[in-house]
């Protein structure tokens, strides 16, 4: 059984997927547009194949994931993290020769689309943050702080078009204005989010074909990167909460179917939780991926340096 991973630089569920898959008895492929990539100095990757970005040309990009799979005979290929690689690995899949393994090409739109997910939340009974398209009249009347996302993070604009739209949160009526331009300048659509605080939970679902959920966990998450409004540092998994689930169930059939007080404080609480955890990227029998972030802190950091020196 062979598998090829398509790896956005630094996703740290490639490198989880590849140890995985490779302890199962897969042989895994990685495959990625980045110089430095995680999965790709796994030892659990057999190959790191370099591939043209998705965003930049979609062409290329399967055109490199097609010699992949004609050198290494990858009978299954798939990202879990990437918009835009999902996207062009959904829309171009009768052109790819292995197996992608995704719902039929409007469902992952679909599932990608933030404003079509607001509304199969809402009738799943999972409360939501009230979301509408960013309009002029819109962005005059809104409440801050305010949220600006767009409603898909990769809408493959075209060549040149970025790969992810980052979320930006400001009280500032002039930002968030400008950050839409922006957005649909690049060939996105601007939405406007209800701002949300309060303790970030997270729910991971596995469902197969029928929309049936296959796996799951829960997690509180207990720091993100950025501060605030990024993706978890640092969660805790904690017991299933059936009257969720079952909601959380409710949505994938609706939807599928058819710092907090500076880095040194930062620094001590990931010291202290480290014994016993389990961490995304750092394993002692697996150094390769550790060693690649190290690296490119230490670049990022030497860059900075740099600059502020000149």
């Amino acid at each position: 059984m062979r598998a090829l991973i398509v790896e956005p630089q630094g996703d740290r569920g490639t490198l989880t997927a590849t140890r995985a898959l490779t302890e199962a008895g897969w042989q895994v492929g990685v495959a990625s547009s980045a110089e430095r990539t995680l999965a790709g100095r796994s030892r659990f990757a057999s190959r790191c194949h370099r591939i043209g970005p998705a965003q930049e040309g979609v062409d290329e990009f399967v055109a490199g994931l097609n010699r992949a799979i004609d050198e290494c005979g990858y009978e299954i290929v798939f990202c879990g993290a990437g918009d835009a690689e999902v996207t062009a690995l959904s829309m171009r899949r009768d052109e790819i020769a292995a197996t992608v393994p995704y719902p039929p090409h409007e469902t992952v739109l679909r599932a990608l689309d933030k404003l079509e997910l607001a509304g199969a939340a809402e009738r799943a009974g999972l409360g939501t943050p009230v979301t509408v398209e960013a309009t002029v009249d819109q962005l005059e009347r809104w409440p801050p702080p305010m949220v600006v996302k767009p409603r898909l993070h990769a809408p493959l604009a075209g060549d040149g078009g970025p790969s992810r739209f980052e979320a930006t949160i400001t009280a500032d009526r002039r930002t968030a204005s400008e950050r839409a331009r922006k957005i649909r300048e690049l060939g996105g659509t601007p939405l406007l989010q209800e701002h949300l605080s309060g303790e970030l939970m997270a729910f991971v679902i596995v469902a197969d074909r029928e929309s049936r959920v296959v796996a799951r966990c829960q997690q509180i998450v207990e720091a993100t990167w950025p501060p605030g409004a990024g993706v978890s540092s640092r969660a805790r998994t904690t017991a299933i909460d059936e009257d969720l689930a079952e909601r959380v169930a409710a949505l994938v059939r609706e939807a599928l179917s058819e710092r907090r007080g500076g880095r040194v404080r930062d620094l001590a609480d990931c010291l202290r939780y480290a014994r016993g955890a389990t961490h995304s990227v750092f394993k002692v029998t697996d150094p390769g991926p550790g060693m690649s972030a190290v690296a490119s802190l230490a670049s990022r950091g030497a860059r900075r340096a740099t600059t502020g020196s000149g």
